[in-house]
């Protein structure tokens, strides 16, 4: 495929692909989000950054333009730890403009330890427009920055660590039972019984909590 400059309106007139509509681009975008998400290649001597499915943006002006305009594209696939740091993450929930997020919180490539760089307080800043919540894997002193009612939250995924005997869930974690009125599944592992409220508990759909030695 030939390629223009970043300026130019379209690839090239004649190709097929340029005319294409937006819709029809648009739902190519999304299927290539799924599949090719950035990442880190690491490499002998040095790691580089894969931009996956962003390169759409850089291909010309017209598809760029698609891209960013469309906010359920960048809604759905913010994914933590920022790769490229946390201006990665702002950028998409800025861009995602009024539309619910979807936050991917599990990379095979990162690594988890206790001093590791805490997701919660971004978390904790979107609740409010969060509408599915994957992979969190936290430690419980970091549970209180979660103490926020998350009304359109429908799908929870979390693993709770715990560098002291008893992991406590805090009182309002998710604002508590009537902080999630639109939640319907819910995947707790963590290294101890927890107690959730049975209010919670009623309107579930699906739901798995795991006792086990959580790495």
């Amino acid at each position: 495929m030939h390629r223009v400059d970043a300026d130019s309106t379209v690839l090239v007139p004649n190709v097929p692909v340029s005319r294409l509509p937006p819709e029809v681009l648009t739902h190519v975008f999304s299927l290539l989000s799924s599949i090719a998400r950035p990442r880190i290649k690491v490499l002998l001597k040095e790691n580089q950054v894969d931009l996956g499915w962003l390169k759409i943006t850089h291909v010309c002006q017209r598809w760029r333009n698609i891209a960013l305009n469309e906010p359920l594209l960048w809604a759905s696939n913010i994914v933590l730890p920022s790769l490229l740091g946390d201006l990665w993450a702002a950028t998409f929930v800025t861009r995602a403009q009024d539309v619910p997020l979807t936050v991917n919180c599990s990379d095979e490539q990162v690594s988890y330890r206790s001093d590791s760089p805490s997701n919660t307080p971004f978390i904790g800043t979107n609740l409010a427009r969060t509408c599915a919540l994957m992979g969190l894997r936290t430690y419980s002193h970091h549970l209180q920055e979660l103490c926020t009612p998350a009304p359109v939250l429908h799908t929870l995924d979390l693993s709770i660590h715990s560098i002291s005997e008893v992991p406590l869930l805090p009182e309002g974690l998710f604002g508590g039972a009537v902080g999630l009125p639109e939640l319907r599944h819910l995947s707790v592992a963590s290294s101890r019984v927890l107690s959730w409220p049975p209010l919670l508990l009623q309107q579930l759909v699906s739901v798995d909590l795991t006792v086990a030695h959580v790495e």
